[in-house]
């Protein structure tokens, strides 16, 4: 119970930190369409050859790994 008071706490402070930001719908300079058919195509491929469903979950898990190690990189405690 404790713990999930904390943990809410801290979610709801970066909440508040960055509700001033402002939404992003889109990516610049027409990115999105073409990144949204590349993603469609590779999921279609990956279908039917099952090593690219595997290689693109591993890409994923790498990437969202390195962005969570530099996002608490900023922070003073974790250093």
């Amino acid at each position: 119970m404790i713990i999930q008071v904390i943990i809410s706490s801290i979610v709801g402070l970066i909440v508040a930190l960055v509700s001033w930001i402002p939404e992003v719908e889109t990516l610049p300079f027409g990115i999105d369409d073409i990144l949204t058919t590349a993603f469609g195509y590779f999921n279609y491929i990956a279908v039917y050859f099952p090593p690219l469903a595997l290689m693109k979950s591993a890409f994923l898990f790498i990437v969202s790994f390195k962005i969570v190690m530099l996002t608490l990189r900023y922070l003073r405690i974790i250093r």
